[in-house]
């Protein structure tokens, strides 16, 4: 969402600077031309930013009502790449990394095993990847955010189904794109906090598409079309 804004606040600023300065200036067809290119790619920014808004504000509604797996065997009949919201704990059959933190973050990194275990109700289940975002964790005096053993976590991402070519079994684990720290209602109220944020971006970068098509878009083709009737025949 930061992204968005950013993305937002600099495609508004340069339409202010081209609207204010060189429009105000602008005389012949080629001029005119230039600036139409220019107000029509950051329409065009402005409309892939709402997208990338309305994609956001999709996920979050289906993580604030979806009920989170619970149990392994709800896991059985799931394929490999189907998404899946888990509520577990973190397991204390994880060895500790640094003192007693499962998984921690620094300045720079994320720490966190190559299987971080997870408690389920019936099972444990294993997230195999360390590249997923450490969401709302809690952080000590040192600045590092970490996990320990029993804290409740909810983890979004995707199921791995994976063959044991040793006794032919199938096991699964979880591929995490996001691990939060706290209860799934915790979890919940902050998806539909950020989806009132999401509907407010995708709004304002579509009236701002919408604006810059109707001032400075059609002023420009205005602009093109007088100063060439206004040039001496060739």
């Amino acid at each position: 969402m930061v992204g968005n804004l950013i993305l937002f606040a600099f495609c508004i600023f340069m339409a202010w600077l081209l609207y204010r300065f060189p429009l105000r200036k602008a005389k012949t067809p080629e001029a005119y031309r230039l600036l139409f290119l220019f107000f029509c790619v950051l329409t065009a920014m402005l409309l892939f930013n709402a997208f990338l808004a309305y994609l956001g504000l999709s996920g979050l509604n289906r993580a604030s009502i979806n009920a989170p797996t619970a149990r392994l065997s709800d896991m059985k009949n799931m394929k490999s790449g189907d998404a899946i919201l888990i509520a577990a704990t973190v397991s204390e059959r994880n060895t500790p990394l640094l003192g007693d933190y499962l998984a921690y973050t620094d300045e720079n990194h994320l720490w966190s095993p190559m299987e971080l275990w997870l408690d389920l109700k019936d099972e444990s289940v294993a997230v195999t990847n360390d590249t997923y975002q450490a969401s709302v964790w809690p952080i000590d005096a040192g600045g590092m955010a970490y996990l320990k053993a029993k804290q409740p976590v909810i983890v979004v991402g995707f199921v791995e189904n994976t063959l044991n070519l040793v006794n032919g079994e199938w096991s699964q684990s979880v591929r995490a794109d996001l691990i939060y720290a706290g209860t799934f209602e915790a979890f919940a109220k902050r998806a539909q906090e950020k989806q009132t944020l999401a509907m407010v971006m995708m709004a304002a970068n579509l009236v701002a598409a919408v604006l810059l098509i109707i001032l400075p878009v059609q002023e420009c083709w205005k602009g093109m079309n007088s100063a060439k009737a206004s040039l001496p025949p060739r």
